[in-house]
């Protein structure tokens, strides 16, 4: 490889150049050579290593700092979708298909006992559409300094994420109200004992019924005497033949975002918006689930003296989202 087959710069090999992963391969000196004696790659080498220069101190000045948080808003909407998501479908008996350019896997020619012919020693021939490049082979060597490459800018994005978190939490932390300061002072609602009473909130919501793990799939049919049938008893109408305490676990599987009092405190927030009936006095929180999904069942007084029992799921609450609603009816 000489200087003589370049007529401009490539970045990738200069890239691989700075990265240290041409160190101890005859490229390195071919590309030290085109540094000093051609213009346009030493302006390249300039620049590039100048932003090098510039990355690493930006990088070294986020490491002394604090360490940055996830926006709660952003947190709380992943957690909800990847509790929705459900499990990954796996096809163990999907067929794999070669790619091209592969032709027979490995694992066919052992089967077929079919050996493929010895290959000429030699240097291969040019690539059709122009000269051999160097540092173009696709062997180990170039697989590694490859990634070597790829590993600055993955690291690079992956700060430049954590900077932008870090500024949009601080940007959502100075503009949160007086009322979501209220809100994260409040017990936890989730981890509090059960049937206990939940927090009490602020207009236009407030709660003065009890919070349930009860893990109990309801259906359109029971909701409109739902609070008949839990304060006809003084267990709370959980009938002894009720869920086990492995159904309650896998029903209440997604809705530990709710758990959080601010979290639970917005849901109600949001229900109460999307309901436009006047302040709500909310008399259950129940975490069970509605038709085999995982939901928060909140039954509740609006502002004209009627009950209502409301069904939302593990989004409510979450910008975008809003109440997340998944079903509503009058009671009684």
């Amino acid at each position: 490889m000489t200087s003589r087959e370049f007529s401009e710069v490539d970045h990738d090999l200069l890239a691989d150049y700075v990265g240290g992963a041409l160190d101890g391969t005859p490229e390195r000196a071919t590309v030290a050579r085109l540094v000093e004696e051609d213009p346009a790659w030493g302006d390249a080498y300039a620049a590039l290593a100048r932003a090098m220069d510039l990355v690493r101190a930006d990088l070294a000045a986020w490491a002394t700092g604090p360490a940055p948080e996830m926006p709660l808003a952003v947190a709380d909407r992943i957690t909800a979708a990847l509790a929705g998501a459900g499990p990954v479908p796996v096809d163990d008996d999907a067929p794999v298909e070669p790619t091209a350019g592969e032709g027979h896997a490995s694992g066919d020619l052992r089967r077929t006992g079919w050996t493929p012919p010895a290959q000429p020693a030699g240097p291969a021939g040019p690539r059709a559409g122009g000269a051999n490049r160097p540092g173009r082979s696709t062997g180990p060597g170039r697989r590694s300094r490859r990634w070597v490459r790829i590993a600055g800018p993955v690291a690079l994005a992956a700060a430049s994420v954590t900077a932008v978190g870090f500024g949009a939490s601080s940007l959502i932390g100075a503009g949160r109200s007086d009322s979501s300061v209220a809100a994260d002072s409040l017990p936890a609602a989730g981890r509090g004992q059960e049937g206990a009473p939940a927090p009490l909130g602020t207009a236009p919501v407030r709660t003065t019924g009890p919070v349930l793990h009860s893990g109990t799939d309801y259906g359109p049919e029971q909701l409109p005497g739902i609070p008949h049938a839990l304060f006809a008893d003084p267990d709370g109408g959980r009938e002894t033949t009720g869920p086990s305490a492995a159904q309650r676990l896998s029903a209440a599987a997604g809705l530990d975002r709710l758990n959080r009092p601010e979290a639970l405190e917005s849901c109600l927030r949001s229900i109460s918006a999307e309901h436009a009936g006047g302040p709500l006095t909310v008399d259950l929180v129940d975490y069970a689930s509605f038709q085999g999904s995982p939901a928060l069942v909140v039954t509740f007084l609006d502002g004209t003296g009627e009950r209502w029992a409301w069904v939302s799921g593990p989004e409510c609450g979450v910008p975008g989202s809003e109440a997340d609603t998944r079903f509503r009816t009058r009671v009684g």
